[in-house]
């Protein structure tokens, strides 16, 4: 079952972009974020862990956790999740 947040990203981002491939782009780089996100979690890192095992600074590993997916590229969050994939 999908998730109910993943739905809900779904819509904001099909109501505010001006053409579906946008949509589509931005709501991968958010499904992206979310999944990064979930595995820091899952793994108990500190966010000195975290930060090293990602290659981010302190100011993108904040941005990370609090979801703030605009500042990342796609390619940036698919090498993250390689090296999680990694791990």
């Amino acid at each position: 079952m999908e998730d109910s947040r993943i739905i809900l990203v779904d819509n904001a981002w099909a109501s505010c972009s001006a053409s579906s491939e946008e949509a589509d782009f931005k709501r991968e780089r958010v499904r992206l974020l979310i999944r990064v996100r979930e595995r820091i979690v899952a793994a108990g890192w500190t966010p000195g862990e975290a930060a090293a095992r990602l290659s981010l600074n302190d100011k993108q590993l904040q941005a990370l956790m609090d979801g703030r997916a605009s500042e990342f590229d796609v390619k940036q969050l698919i090498g993250m999740t390689s090296k999680l994939s990694s791990l």
